[in-house]
């Protein structure tokens, strides 16, 4: 099965980004597990989701996010997310996960945000 995540490495930050604007239907179960994936490697400890190019994502991928947070920080690891357009912004706000999940405007912002 072909990936859905592109993942790069920076440092010691895995960047990681959607191949699909829309995260939604049967994606975020599929994306929840290759995430997972990722964070369950050992030697990751810092993960920036780089959301460039996503233009909807449903409310069941932003249980996945918040599954993905607890993973990374029950191993003493980090997550950021980054390039959020204004509409999703709006509902990591709504829903208060800005609260609980790093957000930066920019790639750059989020790196330095896990440094």
């Amino acid at each position: 099965m072909a990936s859905r995540l592109q993942v790069t490495k920076h440092d010691d930050v895995l960047v990681i980004r959607f191949q699909d604007r829309q995260l939604s239907g049967n994606l975020p179960e599929e994306l929840g597990s290759e995430l997972y994936g990722v964070a369950a490697q050992e030697d990751c400890t810092k993960i920036l989701v780089n959301f460039s190019g996503v233009e909807f994502l449903a409310s069941d991928m932003l249980g996945k996010l918040v599954v993905l947070n607890k993973k990374m920080r029950q191993k003493g690891g980090k997550l950021a997310l980054c390039e959020v357009c204004p509409h999703i912004r709006q509902i990591l706000v709504t829903t208060k996960l800005e609260a609980l999940i790093t957000v930066k405007t920019t790639e750059a912002d989020g790196l330095s945000s896990l440094a």
